[in-house]
């Protein structure tokens, strides 16, 4: 399985597989004829990279471009950084990725929440393999937030 290429669907809908290596989780994309809809950023911005660098080959540069998170788990939003988009996310995961935004994710206190029980074993250790160096870990919290359904009109493609 090639893990850093993105893999078409069908006509409009792409996909970068998962690796469990780091806990990546699949990645996707919608492709109309004038905007491309995201589905989650990834576990680190070099994740989020490898879909972006995919998207090159198959969605032209000009097109408008939205990032939608499906939820707030660490692996799906920890890559928002490398995305200069609008961000859509439902309101309970803006809400909890506003609390995250603010804690420490340096090992030591990765390490305390697990001591503590507000974090699993699972996604410390995942977290540590992917991003070593979390110094500079930032997250860019959702544009827009909803509690209803909203729709894309990406050109011939609704989402």
């Amino acid at each position: 399985m090639n893990y850093s290429r993105l893999n078409p669907i069908s006509e409009h809908v792409y996909w970068l597989a998962p690796n469990a290596t780091t806990d990546r989780p699949v990645l996707g994309a919608v492709v109309g004829s004038h905007a491309t809809l995201i589905v989650d950023a990834g576990n680190s911005p070099v994740h989020a990279k490898l879909l972006l660098d995919g998207l090159a080959e198959v969605s032209p540069a000009h097109h408008q471009r939205y990032l939608v998170l499906t939820h707030w788990h660490w692996d799906h939003v920890f890559g928002t950084t490398a995305f200069e988009m609008p961000i859509f996310a439902y309101k309970e995961t803006q809400q909890v990725m506003t609390e995250m935004a603010g804690l420490d994710w340096s090992d030591e206190a990765l390490d305390r929440r697990v001591e503590e029980g507000t974090e699993i074993e699972f996604c410390r250790d995942m977290l540590k393999a992917e991003w070593p160096d979390r110094s500079n870990l930032r997250l860019k919290l959702p544009d827009v937030s909803f509690t209803t359904g909203l729709a894309f009109d990406l050109g011939g493609v609704t989402y």
